[in-house]
């Protein structure tokens, strides 16, 4: 037989994640120079320097 639960133990026994809140802060300069300085392949260095030279976004670029 199933036991019915209660709001109250059901609060007790199942645990709910925590919210968290997550800051978004836009790249520095220099993180990005070190991005592209890091770049192994010249496509990857160019997308990523046309991406941050117009302010596209990743899916805006790839809608184009």
């Amino acid at each position: 037989m199933m036991e019915k639960f209660s709001p109250r133990k059901f609060k007790l026994k199942v645990k709910f994640p925590k919210n968290v809140i997550r800051i978004r802060e836009a790249l520095d300069k220099n993180d990005v120079i070190s991005i592209i300085n890091n770049c192994s392949e010249i496509k990857f260095k160019i997308y990523v320097i046309l991406l941050t030279s117009t302010w596209m976004r990743v899916l805006e670029e790839l809608e184009v």
